[in-house]
């Protein structure tokens, strides 16, 4: 069979939950002798769902003295700061070895679904007299935040799926697949387990049972519809299969204006796309690689049929 490859770089990205925190590994403890400034961690990660709120988060700095009172100045990154903002010093107290910098966030400016992140690098050094180096791995702190969707159920509705058809002598195929929104989206839609149990060249054991996946789909403008990076837990000896749209890559690569020509529409109900324009990959095969799906140009999400009654 021909398979058709797609020269890109795909970014991987991260499918976050309800409100969780990761705080990666603690460094081991410096060794050096004098003073010098560092963070217990590299980095954490906060996601927010639903009512969840936070206004601030709280980061220790540490240095390795009860010295006098001082005061650090640092200079934070920060990917947007209307929602973050940082000060650009922190105290410690006499007599303290920690001293906490608040992160300030304004959740009236959030856009859900998009990660911000501030990152803070202490000085290299301390004051001439008795600097020392500060080892890498505790100059920096990296700090990730997101507010995700709120999803509801709406029902069922007819897919017609044209990705597998890439690599495999599959027909497309139409059935139906439980639908979400987003609540107050006006049009982000996800299919839950379109690659399981309800696609019907599945056999048990062709996917995870007990795992649920969605594929993600962009409409709030029905003239430029993408689907983000969409994982499945469907592995047919090559690695799970993951789906993604050449639009919804171009906007993940930070290059929108690359995705003209390459959105979908949402049109007399129905989502569709043009031929190949969606991508496949299989996480074994060559590298995770991405390939031109759609071939067929029978990709369609029928919102026109859609239905509360369970038809199977």
């Amino acid at each position: 069979m021909k398979f058709n490859i797609l020269v890109a770089a795909v970014a991987t990205f991260v499918a976050a939950g309800f409100a969780s925190c990761s705080d990666g590994d603690y460094w081991d403890g410096p060794t050096d002798t004098g003073t010098y400034y560092a963070f217990p961690k590299p980095a954490a990660t906060v996601s927010l769902a639903g009512s969840e709120s936070m206004s601030e988060y709280s980061v220790p700095v540490t240095r390795n003295n009860t010295g006098a009172q001082e005061t650090l100045t640092i200079a934070p990154v920060v990917s947007d700061p209307e929602v973050l903002s940082v000060p650009t010093s922190v105290t410690f107290p006499a007599g303290q070895t920690t001293a906490d910098l608040v992160i300030n966030i304004n959740e009236s400016k959030i856009v859900i679904g998009q990660t911000y992140t501030v990152k803070i690098t202490l000085p290299g050094q301390t004051a001439a007299t008795d600097s020392v180096a500060i080892p890498a791995g505790n100059k920096s702190f990296t700090f990730s935040f997101k507010k995700d969707w709120v999803w509801k159920n709406i029902g069922w509705v007819p897919y017609t799926e044209d990705f597998v058809t890439t690599f495999y002598g599959v027909s497309p195929v139409t059935y139906y697949v439980p639908i979400e929104e987003a609540e107050g989206s006006n049009g982000i839609y996800r299919l839950v387990n379109a690659y399981g149990a309800y696609y019907p060249y599945n056999e048990p054991g062709d996917y995870s049972a007990s795992t649920n996946s969605y594929m993600e789909i962009n409409a709030q403008d029905p003239q430029k519809v993408y689907i983000t990076q969409s994982a499945t837990t469907m592995n047919w000896g090559e690695g799970n299969f993951v789906m993604f749209s050449l639009a919804g890559m171009r906007i993940a690569q930070g290059n929108p204006a690359a995705a003209e020509g390459s959105y979908g529409t949402l049109a007399n109900g129905k989502i569709t796309f043009p031929a190949r324009t969606l991508l496949v990959a299989m996480a074994d095969y060559n590298d995770g690689g991405f390939y031109y799906a759609n071939s067929n140009g029978a990709f369609c999400v029928d919102l026109g049929a859609l239905t509360t009654t369970n038809p199977y």
